[in-house]
């Protein structure tokens, strides 16, 4: 076991923060430490996409199918396609 020195009111904080959490001073520094420490690369896990040519014919359709839009000026949302509709069944 070692000893880190802190102030008399870095401690207090650190205790009515422990306290909060219902965690000890150690837990809460052990945390702290963990999470500056430890890069977010190393703790996320890499995922390497495949190309759709490996999927399954039946994922590939289904990729396909949820392709977005080209175009921004497409009607993505159907905002276009709702007032269209209507204008054409109310004549408004």
């Amino acid at each position: 076991m070692a000893t880190i020195t802190v102030s008399a009111e870095t401690y207090n904080v650190a205790k009515s923060y422990a306290d909060f959490k219902k965690i000890s001073v150690d837990e809460l520094i052990v945390s702290l430490i963990n999470k500056l420490a430890i890069p977010k690369a190393a703790k996320q896990q890499q995922v390497a996409l495949k190309p759709q040519t490996d999927l399954h014919p039946d994922l590939q359709a289904l990729v396909g199918f949820a392709k977005p839009a080209q175009s921004s000026d497409e009607d993505l949302n159907g905002r276009q396609a709702r007032e269209e509709y209507l204008m054409e069944k109310y004549g408004v």
